[in-house]
């Protein structure tokens, strides 16, 4: 009783009272949980064999974007998936002499995935897009050492033209922007502390790009710093909470 007083005196208080009696007169929804399938599992080896996790949605929910574990005769590896509700969950696959791939994001309307390509033995992973078709179109990288790239998509804009995530550089690890006609821009890193940025996500119009980069360098390691990127002011870091390294 005393709980429900104090609710309906905030509400008067707020201007919420509209909005709560038509939120307590509303039906109650029925919550449902989904498993969205895997890609393929061997009885015999038990529940260890089945494996999948989604990493995206597209706005309107109907596309989910992750990986799963694939088993086959050829043997077992991570591959990106895309699952909707009318196919259910099929595999992306990945190009040629790669061994797994994922899916780490998709655009707003579902037509464009983006993620990486890996290879193992050896270091090469490359940022790739699967467009409409399903075709996988590799983003390269923005420097390369020893004959291999690094590069990783994390983000790709609402409309499906713009691609973010992190690449090596000759400095190191760096944030990326890419478009079909530009391809891969460095974003470069905050002033101070060793080098080391990474574009986590975009605008839907891509116009704007956020992450994080190192502006501090401590005895105990990199400080990582949140930053905003545009085309106007470039690379802009936000600062830290009361009490941080960098404050």
């Amino acid at each position: 009783m005393k709980r429900t007083q104090t609710l309906a005196r905030l509400a008067t208080a707020t201007g919420l009272t509209a909005t709560l009696g038509l939120l307590s007169a509303r039906p109650a929804t029925a919550v449902s949980f989904q498993g969205l399938g895997n890609l393929g599992r061997d009885p015999s080896r038990g529940r260890w064999a089945s494996y999948s996790s989604a990493s995206a949605v597209s706005a309107d929910g109907s596309t989910v974007v992750g990986h799963a574990l694939t088993v086959s005769a050829e043997g077992d590896y991570y591959q990106a998936f895309v699952w909707t509700r009318s196919v259910g969950i099929q595999g992306l696959g990945m190009w040629d002499g790669f061994t797994s791939s994922e899916a780490t994001d998709v655009s707003g309307d579902g037509s464009i995935i983006v993620g990486s390509c890996n290879s193992y033995p050896g270091w090469t992973q490359e940022a790739c897009v699967w467009t409409a078709s399903r075709e996988i179109i590799g983003l390269g990288s923005l420097y390369q050492k020893y004959g291999e790239l690094v590069s990783r998509a994390y983000a790709v804009s609402a409309d499906g033209n713009v691609v973010v995530g992190e690449a090596f550089s000759e400095e190191g690890p760096t944030a990326f922007r890419w478009d079909a006609t530009s391809g891969m821009l460095g974003l470069g890193d905050l002033a101070g502390g060793n080098w080391q940025s990474a574009a986590e996500d975009v605008s839907a119009d891509g116009s704007v790009v956020v992450g994080e980069g190192t502006s501090y360098s401590s005895p105990w390691g990199t400080v990582l710093v949140a930053f905003s990127w545009n085309p106007v002011q470039g690379m802009v870091g936000l600062g830290d909470l009361p009490g941080g390294l960098t404050q």
